[in-house]
């Protein structure tokens, strides 16, 4: 039953941003941050996965109408993975391989494996780092509340990707539950349902 509950949610995420127009930026205080060092994780879930030009993120202060770029360089799709990450996750190698293939082929002939693919980028951020859709800002000032707008760069200019919820950067803070949470049961089944929300989350856990 978990397993298949699992798998439900994953094929309910895939789906969603496939054939959904908003493409969810997500961003988050990093878990270990402190007085001397406060970071903020921002993460973007990509349809094709990879963007083969790179993608550009820019911040700015809630209030004001100019971006800063925070990226040198485009955010771009590694050649390789990094041996520590080939060495912690012997999968990852397979589908940094698939990621570039979403782009080229539909969805569902990949079937499953994208399902496991979008799992890795959901619980490793080295491995969605690696795919150039990740990004640690380090430059943040405690107590401030910023946007992140993330950009995809095309042949000619940039196409927006999608723009984050609002966030006070600082301590780190579990985000509260989901709402409108649903449960029935019908015959031998359970219908699990909830409200969805692309500007706080990119993937659910179900646990029973």
């Amino acid at each position: 039953m978990r397993l298949n509950a699992f798998c439900f949610v994953l094929t309910f995420i895939v789906s969603g941003v496939i054939q959904s127009q908003v493409t969810p930026v997500v961003v988050r205080n990093h878990p270990d941050n402190s007085v001397s060092r406060t970071t903020v994780e921002i993460k973007w879930a990509l349809r094709k996965i990879v963007a083969e030009n790179g993608s550009n993120i820019y911040r700015r202060v809630v209030g004001e109408d100019s971006w800063l770029k925070l990226n040198e360089l485009p955010l771009v799709k590694a050649d390789s993975l990094s041996p520590d990450l080939a060495q912690q996750l012997p999968e990852a190698a397979d589908f940094f391989q698939i990621a570039e293939e979403v782009a080229k082929r539909d969805a569902d002939e990949i079937g499953f494996m994208l399902i496991n693919l979008y799992s890795l980028i959901f619980l490793y951020n080295d491995f969605a780092e690696s795919l150039g859709i990740y990004f640690r800002d380090t430059s943040v000032q405690v107590g401030t509340t910023y946007e992140y707008r993330v950009t995809e760069i095309t042949a000619s200019s940039e196409k927006e990707i999608g723009i984050s919820k609002p966030i006070v950067a600082g301590s780190y803070q579990k985000e509260d539950p989901v709402t409108d949470f649903m449960v029935k049961q019908v015959k031998k089944v359970v219908e699990l349902d909830w409200e969805v929300d692309d500007n706080r989350f990119i993937s659910y856990n179900i646990y029973y």
